[in-house]
């Protein structure tokens, strides 16, 4: 159950997804933030958290807006509601030499 609505939420975020300039990414082909989501017996987010950071802050709090913003889309199982649960999406940014 987790894990499909990992996938929703991993799918859902993608709408969101922005790669951010920052500078010296030309040395850094890809990068993974992973963030955690913990969802409260209520249904909505209780916390949210950088568990694994994709080596710049920019781009921590970018994966973060974009698994709040995707949470709405994603639909809590049935055999999950009213239970306290986290799951940790990963948000990959790819980046392309330019040069």
């Amino acid at each position: 159950m987790i894990g499909r609505y990992r996938q929703d939420v991993i799918v859902a975020a993608g709408r969101y997804k922005t790669n951010p300039r920052i500078p010296g990414m030309r040395e850094i082909k890809e990068t993974t933030s992973i963030v955690r989501m913990v969802i409260g017996t209520n249904g909505l987010i209780a916390a949210i958290s950088v568990v694994k950071s994709g080596g710049h802050e920019v781009l921590d709090r970018n994966a973060m807006d974009m698994v709040r913003k995707a949470k709405p889309l994603a639909q809590v199982p049935p055999g999950l509601k009213g239970k306290e649960f986290s799951v940790d999406v990963p948000v990959i940014y790819q980046f392309k030499d330019d040069g």
